[in-house]
C-alpha cells in the first residue's frame, strides 16, 4: 500500500496502474473536497462556548501564609480561606500540616488542610475576635492574641488552655515564641507600643521593651536568639540583647515598616545584595512600595533607597513580608502577592489577589499567550494565559479606562484618566515596556484605538469632546519613552466618546458616545463622513464587521444595532438583555455576534436571523470586558465581580458527543429489546433505568410478575445501586397516579420496604419526595380496594340467597309432583274459559255494531 500524503487517502499501486489518469482525477477531486469541508468547517456558525479557566479574586486582606515547600499560599477571601493562598489570624504549622483558623464569632476550627477535614472546633475564651495567632517551633502551643489585649495559649494535642496572660493595653498585634523551644518564652506587641516576654513556666512577664512610639507590626528573632528585631510605624528598626535586655541599636528607616525577614548568615554572604559574608541581613517592606535590605550591625542601608521624602504610594505599599527556603514573599495593599528568589531578591512571580471591577481587556503577545487588563486602578495586568501569573505595569497615574491591541499582538495602548495614553511593547522574552507617552488632552481620555493593518496610527477619545490622531512608527521603532505628537484633531461629539476603533483597511474611524450618536471619519485628516443616529441611550461600545460594508453599536438602551455604511441606517436590531449592552465583537467572519451587558449575561447572535443562539450566566456583575483571539475560538470575558474568563469554542465538541451519544442510546436501546425477547428481564430492568424509560420498565416488572421468575424480583431489586432505586422510586410515583399500573408500584414498593430498613431507606435519593407523592394516591387506591371488597360481599350474600331460593323450590317439586300437575290443569282451565268468554263477549258487540249500522 502506499499513502497519498496531499490528499490523505490510500490507493493500491495495482490500483493506480490499472485505472491510469481518471485515479489521479479522483484523488485530485477527494483532495479538494477535503479541503472544501475544512474551510466549512472553519466558518461553521458557533453554537456554544464553554469557560475553559477562570481567574477569581482569592485575597481580600488579612494574614497571607506560604507553606514551606513552597507549593501552597493560604489567603483570606471574604469569609473564606483559600489554600492557594487565610481569615485573619489563621496560623498554619507544616509538620503536622495542621490549619487553625480564627472567626469573627470567637470560633477557632482546627483543619487537616490537605484532606480539607475539620478536626475540631472549639470557643475562645478571648471576649472579643482573635488578632494574631502563632504556633511554638514543637507545634504542639498555640498562641493567640486577642482585641481584648489578652493572650490565650493552648495546648493542640491535649485539647485546652494553658496560659491567659494580662499586661497589654489595647489590641495585641503580634505574638511570637522564640525559636528555643526549652525556653518556654513568648514575645507580644500590642497598641502600647512596647514588646513583652513572658515565661510560660510561670505564666508572668519576665520584663518589658520599650523605644518605640508607635504600633509594633513585625518582628524576627536572630539565628542564636540572642537577639530580637522589632519594627514599627514609626519609622524605626530597633535592635534588642535580650541577654542584657535593652536596645542596642536605632535604624531610622524613613518610613514606615510593615513586614520585616532575616537572611541568616553565609559564609559567601549575599553579593547581590551587597551584604558582607558572616552577617546577617534584615530585609524590610513598608509604604514605598519597595523591598530594602539593612545591615544590622551598621544600620546602613544595603540596597534600596534611603531619602527621606521618597513618593508614597499607598495602593502599592508592602503590608507583609515572609521568608521560606528558597523564596521571600511581599503582599502589597492593593491585594498583590509578589515572590522574590530569596538570596538574590529578583522577581519570581507576581500573583493578583483581587482584580475588583474589569474595565477592559484584550489578547496579547504572540499567538494571543497574554491577557491584559485594565482595572479599576493604575495598573496593567497582563496575564499569561496558561500559569495566571502576572506582569504588573506602572505607569499611569490614575485609573486606565480603555485599551487597545494591534493585529500582530505585538503593540498596546493605554488610556487612563491621567489625561494620557500610552504605548507598550512586548519583547521576545515576555517583557513589556513602556515606548510611548501621547500627551495633549485637557480631560481625561476614554477611549483608544490602533491601526489593524500595522501599528502606525493611534486615535484617542477623550472626556473634553475631542478626537486626536498620533503617528506610532517611531515609537513602536524606540527602547526608550518617546513622546508622541498629535497631528489632528477635531471635536467629535457632544458628550464623552466612550469608544472607538480603525477598520480594517485602516482608513476609516468609527465612534460611539454618551451623546447616543455614533460617528464615521476619514482616518487621514479626521473629516466625517456620516453620523448613525437612533439609539435612545448612550453608545458603549462600536466595531466594525471583518468583512461587510457595516458597524455593530452597543448601547445603553439594551439593544445592538448594525448599521450600512453607504446610507448610515440601521439595517438590524438585536433585543434581549436586560439592560445596558456594554460590548459587542463580530465572530464566525461577520455572521455572528458575541454581546455582554450590566445583567451579567454574555449572549451569542446570529446575524441573519437576529436571534439569540446561547446565552451564558457565568458572571455575577456588570460584564465590562469582552476579548476574541484571532483564531475566533476563544473568547476572555471580565466582570465586576473581579472574575476573568477563559472561554473556547465547544461547538463541535457538543455535535460529536450528541452523535456519540445517540449511538450509544440506539445501541442500548437495541440491547434492550433484545433482552426482552429472549426474556432476560431481570437485566433488562437495570438497562431500563439507565435509558430512562418509565414505561418500559413497568411493562418488563409486568412480564416478570407474570412469569416464573416472580421470586427473583426483590432479589433483583435489592441489587440496584441506589441512584438507580432513586429512579425507580421517582417512576413509582407515577405509575401509582394511575390505577390501571397501581398493582406494579404498590409491588415494588412492598418489595422495596421489606427489603430495607428504615435507616438506609431514609438516605435513598428521592426518597422523601417519593413518599410524599406516593401517600395521598396510596390511600386513595386503598380506600378504592375497600369499596370493591364491600361490593364483592353483597355479590356473594345475593349469589347465597338466590342457590338458597333455588333448592328450596327443586326440593318443593320433588316431594308433591300431583298436586302441582292439578293446578297446572286448573290453570290451563281457567285460560282456556277466559278465552271462550272473551271470544263471545266479542261476537255480542259484532253484532250491536250491525244493527246499529241497519
Amino acid at each position: 500500500m502506499s499513502v497519498s500524503n496531499n490528499s490523505n487517502h490510500i490507493l493500491s499501486c495495482s490500483e493506480l496502474s490499472a485505472k491510469g489518469e481518471p485515479a489521479t482525477i479522483a484523488c485530485f477531486y477527494q483532495s479538494a473536497t477535503q479541503s472544501w469541508q475544512s474551510l466549512i468547517l472553519k466558518w461553521r456558525l458557533s453554537r456554544s462556548f464553554a469557560v475553559d479557566a477562570k481567574h477569581e479574586a482569592f485575597f481580600t486582606g488579612g494574614k497571607v501564609q506560604v507553606s514551606q515547600n513552597e507549593k501552597h499560599i493560604f489567603t483570606q477571601c471574604s469569609n473564606k480561606v483559600i489554600a492557594l493562598d487565610v481569615a485573619t489570624g489563621l496560623s498554619s504549622h507544616e509538620i503536622s500540616q495542621i490549619l487553625v483558623v480564627a472567626h469573627q464569632n470567637l470560633i477557632l476550627r482546627q483543619w487537616l488542610w490537605k484532606e480539607k477535614e475539620l478536626v475540631r472546633s472549639w470557643k475562645a475564651i478571648h471576649i472579643s475576635p482573635v488578632s494574631c495567632m502563632t504556633f511554638d517551633p514543637t507545634s504542639t502551643l498555640l498562641a493567640t492574641g486577642g482585641c481584648d489585649a489578652t493572650i490565650k495559649v493552648w495546648d493542640v494535642l491535649k485539647k485546652y488552655c494553658t496560659h491567659n496572660l494580662k499586661g497589654h493595653q489595647g489590641v495585641i498585634s503580634l505574638a511570637e515564641f522564640h525559636p528555643n523551644a526549652e525556653l518556654l518564652q513568648l514575645v507580644t506587641a500590642a497598641d502600647d507600643s512596647c514588646l513583652r516576654v513572658w515565661s510560660l513556666e510561670s505564666s508572668s512577664c519576665l520584663y518589658v521593651l520599650e523605644g518605640h512610639f508607635s504600633a509594633i507590626p513585625c518582628i524576627q528573632f536572630s539565628v542564636d536568639g540572642n537577639t530580637l528585631y522589632s519594627a514599627g510605624r514609626d519609622n524605626v528598626i530597633i535592635t534588642w540583647d535580650l541577654i542584657e535586655k535593652k536596645k542596642r541599636r536605632v535604624i531610622p528607616t524613613f518610613e514606615s515598616i510593615e513586614g520585616l525577614a532575616l537572611l541568616p548568615s553565609t559564609k559567601r554572604g549575599y553579593p547581590e545584595l551587597a551584604a558582607p559574608p558572616n552577617k546577617e541581613v534584615l530585609v524590610s517592606g513598608g509604604l514605598r512600595g519597595e523591598l530594602r535590605v539593612w545591615d544590622p550591625e551598621t544600620g546602613l542601608c544595603l540596597k534600596g533607597s534611603t531619602a527621606e521624602g521618597s513618593s508614597e504610594n499607598t495602593s502599592q505599599s508592602i503590608v507583609r513580608v515572609s521568608l521560606t527556603q528558597s523564596l521571600l514573599t511581599a503582599v502589597t495593599f492593593d491585594h498583590n502577592i509578589l515572590q522574590y528568589e530569596r538570596n538574590t531578591l529578583k522577581p519570581q512571580r507576581q500573583l493578583v489577589g483581587n482584580n475588583d471591577d474589569v474595565v477592559d481587556m484584550k489578547f496579547f503577545g504572540e499567538m494571543h499567550s497574554h491577557l491584559v487588563v485594565a482595572t479599576n486602578s493604575e495598573l496593567i495586568k497582563v496575564y499569561e494565559v496558561s500559569t495566571w501569573v502576572c506582569q504588573i505595569l506602572r505607569g499611569h497615574s490614575d485609573t486606565v479606562m480603555a485599551l487597545d491591541v494591534s493585529s500582530d499582538g505585538h503593540v498596546l495602548v493605554s488610556a487612563s484618566k491621567d489625561q494620557t495614553a500610552r504605548v507598550w511593547k512586548m519583547d521576545a522574552e515576555g517583557a513589556v515596556q513602556c515606548v510611548g507617552i501621547a500627551k495633549g488632552h485637557t480631560h481625561a481620555v476614554l477611549s483608544v484605538g490602533v491601526s489593524r493593518l500595522k501599528p502606525s496610527l493611534l486615535v484617542t477619545g477623550s472626556h473634553d469632546l475631542t478626537l486626536k490622531t498620533w503617528p506610532l512608527s517611531t515609537a513602536v521603532d524606540s527602547d526608550d519613552i518617546t513622546a508622541l505628537s498629535t497631528t489632528r484633531t477635531t471635536k467629535a461629539h457632544d458628550k464623552e466618546i466612550n469608544s472607538l476603533v480603525l477598520s480594517p483597511n485602516d482608513k476609516f474611524i468609527a465612534s460611539g458616545s454618551q451623546d447616543r450618536t455614533a460617528k464615521l471619519w476619514t482616518a487621514s485628516d479626521l473629516s466625517l463622513v456620516g453620523v448613525f443616529r437612533g439609539h435612545r441611550r448612550g453608545i458603549w461600545r462600536i466595531q466594525f464587521s471583518p468583512v461587510d460594508q457595516c458597524v455593530a453599536t452597543a448601547s445603553a438602551d439594551g439593544t445592538i444595532r448594525i448599521w450600512s455604511l453607504t446610507d448610515f441606517s440601521c439595517v438590524k436590531m438585536f433585543e434581549g438583555h436586560e439592560g445596558s449592552v456594554l460590548t459587542v465583537q463580530f465572530l464566525c467572519r461577520g455572521m455572528q455576534l458575541l454581546s455582554s451587558g450590566s445583567d451579567g449575561l454574555v449572549k451569542l447572535w446570529t446575524i441573519k436571523s437576529t436571534e439569540c443562539v446561547k446565552t451564558f450566566d457565568n458572571h455575577e456583575g456588570k460584564v465590562w470586558a469582552l476579548a476574541l483571539n484571532s483564531a475566533e475560538d476563544r473568547i476572555a470575558t471580565g466582570a465586576s465581580d473581579a472574575s476573568i474568563m477563559l472561554w473556547k469554542d465547544v461547538s463541535e465538541i457538543e455535535v460529536q458527543e450528541a452523535r456519540a451519544q445517540q449511538k450509544e442510546l440506539i445501541t442500548r436501546k437495541q440491547k434492550l429489546d433484545n433482552l426482552i425477547q429472549q426474556k432476560k428481564y431481570l437485566k433488562a430492568i437495570g438497562l431500563a433505568i439507565v435509558l430512562d424509560q418509565p414505561f418500559r420498565l413497568m411493562t418488563i416488572i409486568k412480564l416478570i410478575m407474570e412469569s416464573d421468575e416472580a421470586e427473583k424480583l426483590q432479589e433483583t431489586l435489592t441489587a440496584l445501586r441506589d441512584d438507580q432505586i432513586g429512579s425507580l422510586l421517582k417512576y413509582m410515583v407515577q405509575w401509582n397516579s394511575n390505577s390501571k399500573h397501581c398493582h406494579v408500584a404498590q409491588t415494588v414498593l412492598s418489595v422495596i420496604l421489606r427489603s430495607f430498613t428504615p435507616e438506609t431507606l431514609l438516605t435513598l435519593p428521592n426518597m422523601r419526595s417519593s413518599l410524599e407523592g406516593l401517600l395521598p394516591y396510596t390511600e386513595r387506591h386503598y380506600e378504592r380496594l375497600g369499596r370493591l371488597a364491600q361490593q364483592t360481599t353483597f355479590i356473594d350474600y345475593t349469589w347465597c340467597c338466590m342457590r338458597r331460593v333455588g333448592t328450596e323450590q327443586i326440593h318443593i317439586d320433588a316431594e308433591s309432583p300431583p298436586i302441582l300437575s292439578e293446578k297446572s290443569k286448573l290453570k290451563k282451565g281457567k285460560k282456556k274459559g277466559r278465552k271462550l268468554s272473551e271470544n263471545g263477549n266479542e261476537a255480542v258487540r259484532s253484532k250491536r255494531r250491525k244493527s246499529a249500522v241497519k
